[in-house]
């Protein structure tokens, strides 16, 4: 139960992750003709580039329990078509990475040897496991930018994290704080969930779907219906399709985007106890019933909501700080052919 609790507060950390530090995109300045990105003076060539888009095309895809291959790479996410979608993200993540390192060597954080050997070792670890060195890097320097992004980056946030944003440090978090992070990050629902997808993942055929929309719709009626919570989640136990409500069938706080934008505007649309129309989703059908703020979820994990607040706000300083940064990026960074260049090696 507790591994489970920990993916429900992780899920609200996916995104984050993958998205912060430095200016925006459309703000950073042109890059010599020659580079990619150039951060500061050091510049970012197709090896390091190719390893962060495979790194947020995966993320993405694990986040939203799909594999890449199913992104609609010819449509938009978030607004924007999905190829410059990638490269923003792989990016962002590209100035976090150095924005955390040039910080940590300014305020005096450094690796210890024997974290550096800690290093070597699970990445020697994995090499052993995928059966050696070339199953598992194209290149040496792939294999060094991988240790840097996987290893030596997050170890120095890590060690950061306490000293800037735990108990005395200069950026320290109160309970209000950890307070508005819950309620900003998470609604509590239960919700009735009808796959639009077969037992391999594949998309259902038109009739098929028809008929669980035909099903959802009968669901809707009866949970309009119900009299109180207990009649909903009863309808939850007898119909639900989905991993989490068979292990929270009287409902769970949910991270916002966690089952998708449709998921998240019907849900936030909601007042307490209300239940939605049902919610077409990529993946199926929701009727959904927002529960009021769960407190005492909040107080039992109250740990782990420091540690999420806490690299929230740490990310919003890697922000502030990539402001200070030199960042160009030329203009064949984005003309880059995502699918061209993740799918070489």
């Amino acid at each position: 139960m507790r591994g489970l609790k920990m993916l429900i507060l992780c899920a609200a950390m996916a995104a984050l992750c993958a998205c912060a530090g430095g200016p925006p995109p459309s703000e950073t300045p042109d890059a010599p003709e020659e580079d990619f990105v150039v951060i500061e003076d050091l510049a970012l060539d197709l090896t390091e580039i190719r390893y962060l888009l495979i790194t947020v095309i995966d993320d993405y895809a694990l986040f939203r329990d799909i594999e890449p291959h199913m992104i609609l790479w010819d449509g938009q996410i978030a607004g924007i078509p999905a190829r410059r979608y990638f490269l923003d993200r792989a990016l962002e993540m590209a100035v976090a990475a150095y924005v955390t390192q040039i910080k940590a060597a300014e305020l005096g954080y450094a690796l210890t040897e024997e974290e550096e050997d800690a290093i070597d070792w699970e990445i020697a670890m994995e090499i052993d496991a995928r059966g050696g060195r070339e199953a598992l890097f194209d290149s040496p320097r792939e294999e060094e930018g991988y240790r840097f992004y996987s290893y030596t980056v997050p170890a120095l946030r890590e060690k950061m994290l306490d000293d800037l944003f735990g108990h005395d440090g200069p950026y320290q978090l109160n309970g209000a704080a950890l307070w508005q992070y819950y309620r900003d990050n998470y609604i509590s629902a239960a919700y009735i969930f009808l796959s639009g997808t077969d037992p391999y993942g594949e998309p259902l055929g038109a009739d098929d779907l028809q008929i669980q929309r035909s099903v959802a719709d009968a669901l809707r009626r009866a949970a309009a219906a119900a009299e109180d919570y207990e009649g909903f989640f009863e309808l939850v136990r007898e119909h639900d399709q989905s991993y989490y409500m068979m292990i929270y069938p009287t409902g769970m706080p949910v991270p916002h985007g966690m089952f998708g934008e449709a998921f998240d505007a019907a849900l936030s649309a909601l007042e307490t106890g209300m239940v939605s129309d049902v919610v077409a989703a990529d993946d199926g059908f929701y009727i959904i019933l927002r529960l009021p703020e769960d407190v005492e979820w909040f107080e039992d994990n109250r740990e782990y909501i420091w540690y999420y607040c806490a690299y929230e706000a740490f990310f919003d300083k890697i922000e502030e700080w990539g402001r200070e940064l030199s960042i160009a990026v030329g203009e064949g960074f984005w003309n880059l052919d995502v699918l061209e260049v993740t799918a070489a090696g």
